[in-house]
């Protein structure tokens, strides 16, 4: 009881989190298979599906409660009841006989029994009640198991669509890269040209900073091609 009385919790310190994470991190580098050529779409996602930290997380959830859907369904099964029952006494148990009428003994002490007796039972125990409550635990379990299954089918759609937004948009950038550079570069060459025009007065001043405007309007939307 005191040692019961003397046990506190323990929070868990910065050292041992950080600990962990350096750990898991270590171990999911050697999970993964390293890459050796070019990636396709259909490695990318594949390899998404395979290493993701979220989708394997609801994969332990849909395991987690399918074996409690299992445990409901045993509940509704009869319960196996066993009981041993021993008992003992320091001498026999017995009796004697004696006539109503003389008051002579007629018959010599005896037993029927023996000083140590154990009795074993085994049986099945079985409740309505029961019954009910474990079925609708079961059916609760049920629906539990089919809204896992439907929140892990709703995590691969999103991780496919993430993938391959991410996915053509690396491609898109590793083809038209070198485009982009290059119309950066004219239109930085424009915009130097148009502000020596306005210096040397070739051009009113109010087409020459209206030109000027479109041109880095459209330096940002270059910009926000990279």
């Amino acid at each position: 009881m005191l040692a019961g009385c003397t046990v506190r919790p323990m929070p868990i310190v910065q050292e041992e989190i950080q600990a962990r994470a350096s750990s898991d991190r270590r171990a999911l580098a050697t999970i993964a298979v390293p890459l050796t050529g070019p990636v396709s779409i259909h490695e990318a996602m594949a390899r998404a599906l395979a290493y993701n930290l979220d989708l394997n997380l609801e994969r332990y959830k849909s395991s987690l409660v399918e074996t409690q859907l299992n445990l409901a369904r045993y509940d509704q099964l009869p319960e196996l009841v066993a009981d041993r029952t021993a008992d003992g006494r320091s001498n026999f148990a017995g009796g004697s006989s004696r006539s109503l009428i003389t008051g002579i003994e007629s018959l010599e002490s005896s037993t029927s029994s023996d000083r140590f007796t154990r009795w074993d039972e085994l049986g099945l125990s079985w409740n309505i009640l029961d019954f009910g409550l474990s079925y609708y635990r079961a059916q609760q379990a049920a629906d539990r198991v089919l809204l896992a299954r439907e929140q892990r089918r709703h995590q691969v759609n999103r991780i496919l669509a993430d993938v391959q937004k991410a996915y053509w948009r690396a491609a898109s950038y590793d083809r038209l890269i070198g485009q982009l550079e290059q119309l950066m570069d004219k239109v930085q060459a424009k915009l130097d040209d148009s502000r020596q025009i306005e210096s040397q007065g070739l051009d009113t001043p109010l087409s020459a900073l209206t030109y000027q405007r479109e041109l880095i309007n459209n330096t940002g939307e270059l910009l926000r091609l990279y």
